[in-house]
């Protein structure tokens, strides 16, 4: 089953959250489909599913909350379910302007990208590639290093508390921890960590 939040039929924040919490409390009582995700845009959504969900075992909602609020402006985008037991997805971005903090600095706007003639590929031979490269020299967007890319991972790691290896006795963190720049499967997004708690 794959949704969307915000589901485009509700109207307000109130209704989207309520109808997370009651659809994850359905899914821990064993009433409808155990795998799932959802996509959830704000802290607000993260703390409904947690709500509707609860807790299991080492899936603690407080600890779960205060790590993702730790990561949020940092990733890309969050995906949250149930795989047989819970799983949240994290994905880690590719450009500058995915991480959450940035979206606004390199964003431009109509009348920018027609002055500036960012919409068509300019005289000669240019491809769509230069293209892009005149777009992000205009906004300041780049490609992060695999040394940025790698020390969001290791915050990520660090705030789910996934330190089994050096701390065999703290079971806090979750079972699995595992990055794949693939989908690890469909409808889970590309260049992510997953999280599992079994």
């Amino acid at each position: 089953m794959i949704t969307k939040s915000p589901h485009p039929n509700f109207q307000d924040e109130s209704e989207r959250l309520g109808s997370l919490r009651s659809f994850f409390s359905l899914i821990r009582k064993g009433i409808t489909e155990s795998n799932v995700i959802v996509n959830v845009h704000s802290l607000n959504e993260v703390k409904a599913v947690l709500d509707g969900f609860g807790g299991w075992d080492n899936y603690v909602p407080d600890k779960i909350l205060e790590a993702m609020t730790t990561i949020w402006p940092e990733v890309s985008s969050v995906q949250m379910g149930v795989e047989g037991s819970p799983v949240i997805y994290i994905q880690i971005p590719l450009w500058l302007s995915q991480i959450r903090r940035n979206e606004a600095k390199h964003q431009i706007t109509h009348e920018q990208a027609l002055e500036h003639n960012l919409y068509v590929i300019g005289e000669g031979d240019e491809s769509i590639e230069e293209l892009g490269k005149r777009t992000a020299a205009f906004t300041g967007n780049r490609r992060l290093t695999e040394d940025e890319r790698k020390e969001i991972m290791s915050m990520v790691y660090k705030a789910f508390n996934c330190w089994v290896e050096e701390r065999p006795d703290d079971r806090s963190g979750p079972t699995e921890f595992d990055y794949e720049e693939g989908s690890h499967r469909f409808p889970a997004i590309s260049f992510s960590i997953r999280l599992w708690w079994d």
